[in-house]
């Protein structure tokens, strides 16, 4: 081989390696670059890791902050339900324990008001009987009150209570219709068939005497099964007309004597 040859020869292998140099360099710029790609796709998906994981992180303490609310709620619902439960069996055993006790004492009342109303239904039937012997004045009184009594002794229109009112109504009014002298006027028809206005005093239940407004005519009244009686005692119409004056305070209290039977 030349000079020249050589020369040239060398030069080739120079500039071969020239362009292999260049080549490496071209592939290793290529290959880094395509590094810095993965690289960047790589740190980006990192970070969109991490900040799942931190909302996740957030989302899940969030979470468990309202689970233990919840968790604390609970128990303390659950601490008063105990509490109540508790206190409601106290409750109802003194609930059990009071209602046998009333129930005891309504059974015991029971039997009293069962004695109450039977002697009751004595009183009411009693009454019921003498109401026609009573004198008119009297009857008037208490008819309101004998309208409240029943008729029937199973008979019961209304509460006992009501029924026991007008009962002792209608004692006290006769009782004190029997202890006092009552004084009254009513009209009755004389001999002629005319009604006169008559002065009637009535001894409590046992005698009565009348006089019409003249002082001609008088009457004794006594009780009977159906009513009071009037038996015509015209003699005594100027002593029956002196008892009247007396009770009514026109003339000075003094002795008289009429006829009467107080038994």
């Amino acid at each position: 081989m030349t000079p020249m040859t050589a020369k040239k020869a060398g030069g080739f292998r120079v500039a071969s390696l020239g362009c292999l140099l260049i080549s490496m360099m071209v592939g290793f710029a290529l290959s880094a670059f395509a590094n810095v790609d993965a690289i960047e796709s790589d740190a980006e998906k990192w970070i969109e890791l991490q900040t799942r994981i931190a909302e996740e992180n957030a989302k899940w303490k969030a979470e468990k902050e309202l689970l233990e609310s919840s968790i604390l709620v609970l128990t303390t619902e659950q601490n008063s339900l105990k509490e109540s439960l508790e206190s409601n069996k106290i409750a109802s055993d003194l609930y059990q324990k009071n209602r046998d006790r009333v129930t005891s004492r309504l059974e015991m009342n029971g039997a009293a008001l069962g004695a109450m109303i039977d002697k009751m239904n004595e009183y009411e039937e009693k009454i019921a009987s003498i109401y026609a012997r009573l004198p008119e004045p009297l009857k008037k009184d208490v008819a309101s009150l004998m309208k409240k009594i029943p008729a029937e002794i199973d008979y019961e229109p209304l509460s006992v209570a009501a029924r026991i009112q007008s009962l002792i109504s209608v004692l006290t009014s006769i009782d004190q219709f029997n202890n006092a002298l009552n004084l009254t006027h009513q009209i009755r028809e004389n001999s002629d068939g005319k009604s006169i206005n008559v002065r009637v005093l009535y001894w409590g239940l046992s005698v009565g005497y009348a006089v019409d407004g003249r002082g001609e005519q008088a009457w004794i009244l006594r009780p009977g099964e159906s009513g009071w009686t009037w038996s015509a005692a015209n003699e005594m119409a100027p002593d029956v007309v002196d008892l009247m004056n007396v009770y009514e305070k026109r003339e000075s209290p003094r002795l008289i004597s009429l006829p009467a039977n107080l038994n």
